[in-house]
Order: C-alpha cells, then sequence, then structure tokens
C-alpha cells in the first residue's frame, strides 16, 4: 500500500507504479500495490504532509513485509524502489518470516511446549536481545544457526507454560 496525505494524488501513485516495476523485474509476477491518498477532512489524514509505502508478501509457509518512508526532497519513485528491493532481498533468503516478525515470534516460541524454530530473513539485534531475555527469565534452551544482520535459523525448546484454571 503506497500512502500519502496532504500531498498531490501522484505521489502514491508514482510510489505505487516503481514499487510494482521493479518487483516484477525481480522476478515477482503477482504484484498489486494498493493506493490510499488522503486529505484534510478524511478522519486519517495527518496533520503534516507525508508519504509512504508498505510491501507484504505472502507465500506457502511464508510472510514477509518491507516499507519505506518518504521525505522532502526524495523522489517517489525512490521510496517504491526502496521497499521493493528490501522486499526482494529478504524473499531471496529463502526464509520463513521478515526480520520484524521473527523477533517478535521469540516470546512465544519460549513460551510454548516443546521444539520450536523459524528461519528469518535477517537475525537483528532485537531477536537477539529477546532470546537473551527468554533464555534468563525461563531458563530455556535456544540456539542461533546465522550471523547478525543475516538470514538465521533460531530455535528454542520452550517453557510449555500454561494459563492458571479459572475457578
Amino acid at each position: 500500500m503506497a500512502y500519502s496525505c496532504r500531498l498531490p494524488s501522484h505521489v502514491a501513485e508514482r510510489m505505487a507504479k516503481a514499487a510494482e516495476e521493479h518487483l516484477r523485474r525481480g522476478g515477482v509476477d503477482d504484484v498489486e500495490v494498493g493506493v490510499e491518498i488522503l486529505q484534510p477532512g478524511h478522519p486519517k489524514c495527518s496533520l503534516d504532509p507525508g508519504c509512504g509505502i508498505l510491501l507484504v508478501a505472502e507465500g506457502e509457509g511464508c510472510l514477509m513485509s518491507a516499507d519505506s518512508l518518504g521525505e522532502k526532497g526524495k523522489p517517489a519513485e525512490l521510496v517504491g524502489r526502496e521497499a521493493a528491493e528490501s522486499l526482494l532481498r529478504q524473499l531471496s533468503t529463502g526464509a520463513a518470516v521478515d526480520k520484524h516478525l521473527g523477533d517478535q515470534l521469540v516470546a512465544y516460541m519460549a513460551l510454548a511446549k516443546g521444539d520450536s524454530r523459524v528461519k528469518v530473513s535477517e537475525l537483528t539485534l532485537h531477536a537477539v536481545t529477546c532470546l537473551e531475555v527468554v533464555k534468563r527469565l525461563l531458563g530455556i534452551e535456544v540456539r542461533v544457526e546465522g550471523e547478525l544482520g543475516g538470514p538465521a535459523l533460531i530455535q528454542c525448546r520452550g517453557a510449555g507454560l500454561r494459563g492458571a484454571k479459572a475457578g
């Protein structure tokens, strides 16, 4: 979704077109980037002008996203290409989830019963920190195959915590 607020409609349209073209050149055929143009009077319209783009790719066993924000003087086409390049880079890793979802899944993996694993498109410092926190708090085993900033397999044996029974 390419969006703009308090800007001419062509800004979001140019972002969307640039992202679609870059993704198609990168081998992604089924591409459709929506456009949302907000102007004063719309309930979601911000006080200041701005724009950005969020791209989401769903596949069998895969969920990836990438985004880019516009800045004063930054061409809309560059904003669209930046998001598309980021998405293509993540898709090329063969990972199941992107770097943002990967670090969020750590807590659920740590609380679940048994072994969990997920391949992330990029191991972030936030994910490493989350792994260290759950390891210390729950006393569980965690393992990472991969390097910071690159694709990685995150594994852990969860604590198997269960909610309290009402009554």
